[in-house]
C-alpha cells in the first residue's frame, strides 16, 4: 500500500524555517562595498547553511558538486531559495568578514516561529520555566592553522602550541524530550582583538546570559549545568537576572558548605524521601534535601538548597548525585529537580555528540581564516541543526521522512543522492520522494525560475 504523503505547511516546514532564515539573513549588515559584490551575502549564509543542511562532507566537496551538477545547481536554488552559488574560496573570504553575533537575529527568528506555532509547549518545564542547559565545546583546534583570534594553549606533555576556537551553547531540553536539544544562543569563546590574554567560559557564559535577557525578556529560564557552574559569581548573575538554576556540585567545592551540611544532617535537620523503585527501568530511587544553606565565605548571603539523590540499579550498583538549586525543595518536587538536573546531559548527548559525529561534522575544518569565519561557520552549523531540531518536533512530512529512512544518517544520504538525481522544484517533493517514490511525480527538465 501506498504512504500517504501529508502537505507542508506553515513556518515549522523544512520551507518555512528557509524561508525565515533567508529573510533574518538579509537583515545582517554587509561590511563590503556594494559595487564589489559578486555574490550577495544572504547568498553567502544560504549557502554555507545548505552545505550543513545537507551534511556535505566539506567545503570543497560541495563547492566541487554545485559547479558541476546541473541538478544540485537546481535544487539549490529553488529549495534553499538560492539566487547565486559563491565557491568554497569566495564563501570563506565573504563569511571571514561576519562577526557570528550578526547571526543571533536568525536564532531569534527561529524561536520566534517555534513560540507561534505552539511547539515549545511540550518543553515547559518546573513552574512554567523552560530548561535551558548551558554548556562549552570546541569548535576548532589545530598546532599548525590559526588566527589572531585563536585561544592559545601550551599542552603539559611536549610543550606543544595548540590554537582553538569554542563555545558557550545554550540550548533548551526536557527530561521527557529524548533525542531533543533546541539551540537559542551561541556565544563564541575567542580572543578578542588586540587581547593578550585568552577569553575564558565564564566570561562567555555572561555576555550569553545578557544576550539571552535581551532577546527573550518574558521568558522564565531554569539554567541547568554542570559543577563548574557553582560558583559565587554565576549563581548572582543568575539571580540578577531573573534566571532560576540547578547545578552539580562536587565535594570539596566549598568548604563553608559541606560544614554546615554535615552540621545540620548530624542534627538531623534535613528532609529525606524514601526509596521507591521506579516501574519503568527498575532502578531503586531515593533523595533528601537542605534549603537555605550558605555557598561559601565569600558569598554568605547567597543561600543556596541542596539536593542528594541516589539510584541504585538492577546490578545493585548505586550512584549518588548531588546538586545547588535556587528552587525551594519539598517532597513533592524532589523528584521533579532531580530528573530535570539529569536533562542536563541532554546538551551533551544529543547536541554535543550529533553535531560532531553524526554528519554535521562540527569542530572540523571547513575553513578557519583570519577573522571570524570559524567562529561564523560553527554558527551556521547550529543553525542547520536548530532547522532539522525543529522538523523533528513539528513537521509531520519530516517526522513521517525520518522514520521511513530509520535513521539519521540514512536520511541525509537519501537527501544528498536525491539532490544530485532530480530536479526537485520544492520541499513536497524532495520529502515525498523519501516517504513514498511512487507518489510523486518529476519532470525530466528543470523549471526556469
Amino acid at each position: 500500500m501506498a504512504a500517504v504523503v501529508p502537505r507542508l505547511r506553515g513556518e515549522l516546514s523544512a520551507p518555512g524555517l528557509i524561508r525565515l532564515l533567508r529573510d533574518a539573513f538579509h537583515e545582517v549588515p554587509d561590511p563590503r562595498r556594494a559595487a564589489s559584490v559578486e555574490h550577495a551575502l544572504p547568498d553567502a549564509l544560504g549557502a554555507a547553511l545548505a552545505m550543513f543542511h545537507l551534511k556535505s562532507p566539506s567545503m570543497l566537496d560541495f563547492d566541487t558538486r554545485a559547479r558541476s551538477d546541473p541538478h544540485l545547481i537546481h535544487n539549490l536554488k529553488h529549495l534553499y531559495r538560492l539566487d547565486s552559488v559563491p565557491s568554497d574560496t569566495q564563501m570563506r573570504e565573504i563569511l571571514d568578514q561576519i562577526a557570528p553575533e550578526a547571526l543571533r537575529g536568525a536564532f531569534q527568528t527561529l524561536h520566534h516561529a517555534l513560540q507561534r506555532g505552539r511547539a515549545l509547549e511540550d518543553f515547559v518545564g518546573i513552574g512554567g520555566r523552560y530548561v535551558l542547559a548551558i554548556d562549552g565545546t570546541g569548535t576548532f583546534c589545530s598546532t599548525a592553522v590559526n588566527c589572531p583570534h585563536c585561544l592559545i594553549k601550551k599542552r603539559a606533555k611536549g610543550g606543544v602550541t595548540e590554537y582553538a576556537h569554542q563555545a558557550v551553547v545554550a540550548a533548551i531540553v526536557h527530561p521527557d524530550k529524548s533525542g531533543q536539544a533546541l539551540v537559542v544562543d551561541v556565544e563564541p569563546i575567542t580572543r578578542a582583538d588586540g587581547a593578550t590574554k585568552n577569553d575564558g567560559e565564564r566570561n562567555a557564559t555572561a555576555r550569553l546570559l545578557d544576550s539571552l535577557n535581551t532577546a527573550y525578556p518574558a521568558r522564565r529560564w531554569l539554567v541547568v549545568q554542570d559543577a563548574l557552574a557553582a560558583n559565587g559569581p554565576h549563581l548572582t548573575a543568575l539571580v540578577a537576572r531573573g534566571m532560576d538554576y540547578i547545578v552539580g556540585v562536587k565535594p570539596g567545592n566549598s568548604a563553608v558548605l559541606e560544614r554546615e551540611l554535615d552540621r545540620r544532617f548530624e542534627a538531623g535537620e534535613f528532609t529525606e524521601c524514601g526509596e521507591h523503585a521506579d516501574p519503568n527501568d527498575g532502578c531503586v530511587r531515593g533523595y533528601r534535601f537542605i534549603n537555605q544553606v550558605p555557598l561559601n565565605g565569600s558569598h554568605p548571603d547567597l543561600l543556596v538548597n541542596h539536593l542528594e539523590a541516589w539510584e541504585t540499579n538492577k546490578r545493585g550498583k548505586t550512584t549518588v548525585f548531588t546538586w545547588l538549586t535556587s528552587l525551594s525543595v519539598t517532597m513533592e518536587n524532589a523528584s521533579d529537580i532531580a530528573r530535570t538536573a539529569r536533562s542536563r546531559w541532554r546538551i551533551e548527548n544529543e547536541l554535543f555528540n550529533v553535531i560532531k559525529n553524526q554528519g554535521y561534522e562540527y569542530g572540523r575544518n571547513y575553513g578557519h581564516g583570519k577573522r571570524y569565519l570559524a567562529s561564523t561557520l560553527g554558527m551556521v552549523t547550529m543553525l542547520a541543526f536548530l532547522i532539522d531540531q525543529i522538523l523533528e518536533q513539528a513537521c509531520r512530512v519530516f517526522q513521517q521522512a525520518r522514520k521511513r529512512m530509520r535513521t539519521k544518517r540514512t536520511l541525509w544520504e537519501q537527501m544528498r543522492a536525491l539532490m544530485r538525481q532530480f530536479y526537485l522544484d520544492d520541499w513536497q517533493a524532495m520529502l515525498g520522494l523519501i516517504i513514498d517514490p511512487d507518489a510523486v511525480r518529476l519532470t525530466a527538465q528543470p523549471r526556469d525560475g
